[in-house]
């Protein structure tokens, strides 16, 4: 059997402890003596280092006496004396795979990894070290690739080190050594990811967002063509009788989307309103999710002239979108983004020129592009010059407050990567030269050469294709497992307080027991909750 490089098919391996007696010279006595001190040894029972340096010379042709007093020394607090033996063992027992193993743990302590292949083999593989060997003791191995581990942890080769975890889980999941590994590949992870976003915060340029909506701010209630009709947008969450959709469905369609359009201008103008609401009577979504209905019903009418509605719910703050859509954003945006902007894919380019706008909407317009995108046949050097000039514009206006935001060209750059539009990897080279880029978004830019030079990634458009009862099926069920989770009557205080205090306050809020949209990944990969885990 041969694991991604990882040479397993050469020799077996054994529980048999005496398979090495002979090359050991461990004798029925000495068997029986290494047994009766075993327990002790692993407790570093401190009697044990005069005995052990006696056995060790009693016995100099066996080097487990040796191995058993390095342990114990090292249990006591006493490094210096556990690397005296290290180096007695490799030099009386060259072959005792046990002292490689000790003596490269020392170097991993003295923070020298570097020499490690100059004594467990440049390949860093067992059959390789001890190639006339066809049989491994189980600890050797386990042994030998908890060092492994360690070792590429420390030069940062992650692949490598998760290709032996890997092995060390098929080998034995239970043993003490392997959830030790386990444990200290997530400890890696965890601690890049914090160097990583420390890095990102440090270098994070955001826009500056304009108040768009206070002057909008009203208590009144719109008038809409179909009064009774609307009212129920109003009054039902997604759960809504499926009876009422389709009486919508059966109005006159022309003044139904202006009225449709109507509901999605009132959760602008009437934001402040529903906050100061909620806070007061407590969250409840039967009266907060008619943008979802509206948006809903005009993906469904497929009218182009509808997209400057949607587009002005993105022109918002992070604020607005998390209050009224939360996580359903994405999967909202994009059915109405893809129905209504199919046919004008120039003016959705045109929003991700646009200056002062948070990096989540321009996430969003970037992906249903992408999607649109995927279905558009022979048109992509079209596209292509259409990038490069948002590009253009981003690296032109590098220090401008009103453009330059490394989260929406980390999205960009992403979206990028996914249709595989390498000829631009030249503007996008300058990007990460001015540090325009987060990483924990599409990664570093090695990483980008690498996945640009793909295949483009075709975007699943599976909730988009479903018909309008479907959509609400699904939504509903996802709005109700959120909600029987996390019942959250602070989320909308806590926006209503911040936004009371600072308008433009660009970090998300977001409920702490589940990761924000763009909070970190809790999987410790250093990217983007979006990005990696959401949506797996």
């Amino acid at each position: 059997m041969e694991r991604d490089g990882l040479k397993l098919k050469n020799y077996k391996i054994t529980g048999d402890d005496t398979i090495l007696d002979e090359q050991n010279h461990i004798t029925p006595e000495v068997r029986r003596i290494i047994e009766e001190l075993r327990p002790d040894v692993e407790k570093g029972r401190k009697y044990l280092l005069k005995k052990l340096n006696s056995l060790s010379r009693k016995y100099p042709k066996t080097p487990i006496f040796k191995n058993f007093l390095s342990a114990v020394y090292q249990k006591n607090g006493n490094p210096k004396q556990a690397y005296a033996v290290n180096k007695w063992i490799v030099k009386e027992h060259p072959d005792y795979l046990f002292g490689k193993i000790n003596l490269a743990v020392e170097l991993l302590f003295k923070d020298q990894p570097e020499e490690i292949p100059a004594i467990l083999g440049e390949t860093m593989e067992i059959s390789e070290l001890c190639p006339e060997r066809k049989v491994f003791h189980l600890e050797e191995v386990i042994g030998f690739h908890t060092v492994s581990v360690q070792y590429f942890l420390a030069i940062d080769e992650i692949e490598q080190a998760e290709l032996r975890v890997k092995l060390l889980e098929d080998i034995d999941p239970e043993h003490s050594k392997t959830q030790y590994a386990r444990q200290i590949l997530q400890e890696w992870y965890i601690a890049k990811a914090s160097e990583r976003w420390e890095r990102e915060r440090h270098n994070r340029k955001e826009v500056l967002l304009k108040d768009t909506r206070s002057h909008l701010q009203t208590s009144e209630r719109p008038n809409f063509h179909f009064q009774d009709e609307i009212n129920w947008l109003y009054q039902n969450d997604l759960s809504i009788d499926r009876e009422k959709i389709q009486q919508l469905l059966n109005l006159d369609s022309s003044l139904l989307i202006k009225d449709l359009e109507k509901v999605l201008q009132d959760s602008i103008a009437r934001f402040n309103f529903f906050v100061a609401k909620i806070n007061t009577e407590g969250y409840n979504t039967k009266i907060l999710d008619f943008p979802i209905h509206a948006l809903l019903l005009l993906a469904h009418f497929k009218k182009k002239d509808s997209l400057s509605a949607i587009l002005q719910l993105l022109k918002q703050d992070r604020n607005f979108i998390d209050f009224w859509f939360g996580d359903i954003i994405t999967d909202i945006m994009e059915v109405s983004l893809y129905y209504c902007g199919k046919d004008q894919i120039l003016r959705l380019f045109e929003f991700l020129k646009l200056p002062n706008i948070d990096a989540g909407g321009k996430c969003i317009v970037g992906e249903s592009l992408v999607k649109i995108i995927n279905k558009t046949d022979g048109r992509r050097t079209d596209f292509i010059n259409e990038y490069r000039q948002v590009l253009n514009l981003y690296i032109g206006n590098a220090e401008n407050e009103n453009f330059a935001d490394t989260d929406a060209i980390g999205f960009i750059v992403s979206d990028l990567m996914d249709l595989g539009y390498d000829e631009l990897l030249p503007e996008i080279k300058q990007l990460f030269d001015l540090e325009l880029v987060d990483t924990s978004i599409c990664g570093p830019l090695t990483e980008v050469e690498t996945e640009i030079m793909g295949d483009p990634v075709e975007k699943s458009i599976r909730f988009i294709e479903k018909d309008i009862f479907a959509q609400y099926e699904e939504l509903h069920s996802y709005e109700k497992e959120i909600n029987d989770l996390e019942f959250n009557e602070d989320l909308a205080s806590e926006i209503y307080n911040e936004w009371s205090v600072s308008p433009f306050d660009n970090d998300p809020i977001v409920n702490s027991k589940k990761p924000g949209r763009n909070d970190p990944c809790p999987c410790g990969s250093g990217k983007k909750y979006k990005k990696c885990c959401m949506n797996r």
